[in-house]
């Protein structure tokens, strides 16, 4: 499992940089609006809005690339995975790959 961990290493850890930002926030919405509700009067409503603004567009893009790259990591494994099973059958013999094949038609027809 931990050589399969090393080839994806950069796509997971930069996933996980992208959902701690979204994380965060999202986190960050609550206390925005109550400091908004707090010090409406006081006028600082116009900076509060600025910064609750500027949470928004990086909750969006940080949701947006954290849904990138969980695509991204889930294409790396699969093609991973599909290279291991491409392998295993190439270095076998043709007379195993056969007797597989016909096993896994067989149970294919059951099924159905």
């Amino acid at each position: 499992m931990l050589r399969y961990f090393k080839k994806i290493k950069k796509t997971t850890i930069e996933s996980f940089i992208f959902y701690a930002i979204y994380s965060l926030t999202l986190s960050l919405f609550p206390l925005v609006y109550q400091k908004f509700l707090d010090n409406y009067n006081k006028g600082y409503s116009y900076l509060i809005n600025l910064f609750f603004l500027i949470i928004v567009l990086l909750n969006l893009i940080s949701e947006y690339f954290n849904r990138v790259w969980e695509w991204k990591l889930a294409k790396e494994i699969q093609l991973i995975i599909k290279g291991k099973l491409f392998d295993s059958f190439i270095s076998q013999d043709k007379k195993t790959l056969m007797i597989r094949n016909l096993l896994i038609m067989s149970q294919l027809l059951i099924i159905m």
